[in-house]
């Protein structure tokens, strides 16, 4: 009998730290996108005048809504659903998953020829910076892929390691090129972009070459399609209800407008550690905690994290209330004046983000991902009525208060239909 009870505890604790392992390195991954990518858009802002850094946060808005679409389609589903696979059944899942993703990469292919051939029949500027986007967007496409079934598989140490090439490579590169001062124009951060993601994503290769010794099932492509469909339409929908206002700016204050909206949010970008972990990880922890302990244990660790979470960026935007004017003014300089309250705001938009991706989170391992879609045109709507008169009378300011809005409809929306789906569960 005591011989069964410590194999149990040797059993209980070897996966108590396998999980604890997962949970560090999945930490430790995104703090490495996350401090990459705020090193990148601080260099870059410091390199580009307003006008050129707000071009490049266009090109670098559309790359995130590409793998955004890509990571709700293809990806989230290989998060929750190959969980419950195991073996040949994975390896032909994993395939048939792989085929979804070249497929969606030769559309975007499509689509940029498309628009590189309108681009060279209207004699515009920017069409060689078009094409290298392009480039650029199919090399994190894959990149993104790759890393992110070595996190499905729980490898969150490889999948750091594919990071550190990727992510890691192109902020010192752009470092570097911004010290030696020949970092001067868009072209140029994309190239940088270009490259070290198609170089990690070749490590992703070779990482994960094993996982696809499968064939393509069409009935795997249709559960993932069924429960992608409607978080890749939220992820697109999302993504046009937060980043309207930036366009409307653009239209209306000019490209400047974003650059100084965009470098401001820079601020806030090592909280994306959290937001990326709240997309990546915890999907896969709550549908690990639901196969194998119940509603009840995922509930219980969904509500530990949300409190942790809301406190720490209560913290956070007053500290930005107090602090924010000296930030903005020594970091970029005289040219950002006039714009000093932006980062409290920016907390308090970070504070919406986190809450609605916790939710989401909860919702994509229940497999009910309808809510999301919901709850993104709640938001699509309320951006749409907002954001011209907020941005014609408020200037930036007004973007960034459209934005709130957009969250916040979203956030009351997933909890009025998470809660009824929630009942229906019992």
């Amino acid at each position: 009998m005591m011989s069964n009870v410590w194999a149990f505890s040797r059993h209980e604790l070897k996966q108590r730290f396998q999980n604890s392992s997962v949970i560090t390195w999945g930490v430790a991954d995104q703090v490495i996108i996350s401090g990459s990518n705020f090193l990148l858009m601080l260099v870059v802002a410091r390199s580009l005048d307003p006008a050129l850094f707000g071009i490049f946060g266009i090109y670098y808005l559309v790359l995130m809504l590409m793998v955004s679409v890509q990571f709700g389609i293809i990806s989230s589903p290989h998060n929750v659903i190959g969980q419950h696979l195991r073996g040949q059944n994975y390896r032909d899942f994993s395939r048939s998953v792989a085929h979804a993703q070249r497929l969606f990469t030769i559309i975007i292919l499509i689509l940029g020829l498309f628009t590189i051939i309108v681009a060279i029949s209207n004699s515009l500027a920017q069409t060689k910076t078009l094409a290298m986007f392009f480039l650029t967007l199919t090399s994190y496409l894959a990149q993104d892929f790759y890393r992110r079934i070595l996190h499905t598989e729980r490898r969150q140490r490889d999948a750091a390691m594919v990071d550190i090439l990727g992510f890691g490579g192109q902020a010192l590169a752009v470092t570097l090129l911004w010290m030696l001062g020949i970092l001067t124009s868009v072209l140029t951060v994309l190239l940088v972009m270009a490259a070290l993601a198609g170089s990690s994503t070749w490590l992703g290769v070779v990482l994960t070459r094993a996982s696809f010794a499968g064939k393509i099932e069409p009935r795997y492509m249709r559960q993932m399609w069924e429960m992608g469909r409607w978080l890749g339409g939220s992820s697109l929908i999302g993504w046009l209800s937060a980043q309207l206002p930036t366009f409307v700016g653009a239209w209306i204050l000019g490209p400047g407008a974003v650059g100084v909206f965009r470098a401001t949010e820079t601020l806030m970008r090592p909280l994306g550690i959290l937001l990326a972990v709240f997309d990546t990880i915890l999907p896969i922890r709550f549908s690990h905690l639901l196969g194998e302990n119940g509603r009840t244990k995922m509930e219980a660790d969904f509500r530990r994290i949300s409190a942790g979470y809301v406190i720490l960026l209560l913290v956070i935007c007053l500290f930005l209330l107090i602090l924010g004017p000296a930030l903005v003014s020594t970091l970029f300089g005289n040219g950002y004046a006039g714009h000093e309250w932006l980062p409290a705001g920016f907390g308090f938009m970070y504070l919406l983000m986190g809450a609605n991706k916790l939710l989401g989170a909860r919702v994509r391992a229940l497999r009910k991902s309808a809510v999301l879609f919901s709850a993104s045109l709640g938001g699509l709507f309320s951006a749409t009525i907002l954001v011209w008169p907020l941005v014609h009378s408020f200037g930036v300011y007004g973007m960034l208060i459209c934005v709130l809005a957009v969250y916040f409809v979203s956030l009351a929306s997933q909890l009025v239909f998470a809660s009824e789906i929630l009942e229906t569960l019992g």
